[in-house]
């Protein structure tokens, strides 16, 4: 007999094969299905508090076992996604270049790959995560850094001349990959450092202090990481208007992070329409102020979609 977990989980992956969701990663799909949930609960609670489903339990129950369901099916993909990305996909042959190192590569990405599985066990840092997640999947760091290298223009300049990378585009792609997966310690330490969201959630934008205390905190735990990349993964989380400081692939995680939350990989572009990257990094030269993206780097990466079609 079904157990009432066996039934969510059926429930749940019923969901999870729609055909809305082909295109989407994991991380994705738990997001729109906990809010086709979160916008659904009234809808959905006659039925599955029938016999047939949950009898008569109520919806915050039946809810709490849907959110299981769904975090167990989600992590069948995203766990060992995770570890090919860290163990397989990513050189961390780039840390040589940021400071003299003992660890082995090996020892890094075993840290790496163990204070990422546990950022993913919190909800507020498993969230963050999305849009991080995405760039990797999507292959789009590769082929925008080619083509910022290529150009030498004003986001190769930053690279180079004030954040000082003595990098090239293979090991600058890759810190960029470290950055992202470390972005969402910020939700994931905010207990610890005393964050209080005030708007963070939607703008991914957080004070310096609370920027300062992560960096601390993660010092502790990652202790044989360079403390460049965590930096830029944690500084990604400010706005570049009001900490211009803040190091080029910071600037470059906030705005891919952010570019990737509904990205498409299946996407198909209507005759005459935008492309769906130019017609993102234009809409984002608007609402720049608001995410506290770097204006000048938006409008190299908008040039870049526009002269390749993407």
């Amino acid at each position: 007999m079904a157990t009432d977990f066996d039934k969510a989980y059926q429930f749940i992956e019923r969901l999870w094969l729609n055909p809305s969701m082909k295109g989407l990663t994991c991380l994705q799909k738990e997001e729109q299905m906990i809010q086709f949930l979160n916008l659904n609960g009234s809808k959905l609670y006659p039925t599955l508090s029938s016999p047939a489903f949950f009898n008569g339990q109520t919806w915050s129950n039946i809810y709490q076992l849907m959110i299981k369901a769904l975090t167990d099916l989600t992590d069948k993909e995203l766990l060992p996604d995770l570890s090919g990305i860290i163990n397989t996909e990513i050189d961390f042959s780039f840390a040589t270049f940021l400071q003299e190192s003992h660890a082995s590569e090996n020892a890094i990405r075993q840290q790496i790959l163990q204070f990422v599985d546990e950022m993913i066990r919190k909800p507020e840092s498993r969230r963050a995560m999305t849009g991080c997640y995405t760039v990797i999947k999507s292959k789009i760091l590769e082929r925008y850094i080619e083509r910022i290298f290529d150009r030498q223009k004003y986001i190769n300049f930053e690279l180079r001349k004030v954040q000082k990378l003595r990098m090239g585009p293979a090991e600058t792609t890759n810190m960029m990959k470290i950055s992202l997966l470390l972005r969402p310690a910020v939700p994931f330490f905010s207990t610890a450092v005393g964050f209080v969201d005030s708007g963070a959630a939607k703008t991914g934008v957080i004070q310096s202090q609370f920027s300062e205390r992560v960096i601390q905190q993660m010092e502790k735990s990652l202790n044989i990481i360079p403390l460049d990349a965590i930096k830029s993964g944690v500084n990604s989380n400010l706005s570049f208007l009001d900490n211009n400081y803040i190091e080029t692939t910071a600037r470059m995680t906030a705005i891919y992070a952010f570019r990737c939350l509904n990205f498409r990989a299946d996407m198909k572009i209507d005759r005459g329409a935008e492309s769906s990257d130019k017609s993102w990094f234009n809409i984002a030269r608007r609402n720049y102020k608001y995410y506290g993206f770097d204006l000048d780097m938006i409008n190299e990466l908008y040039n870049i979609a526009a002269e390749n079609g993407w």
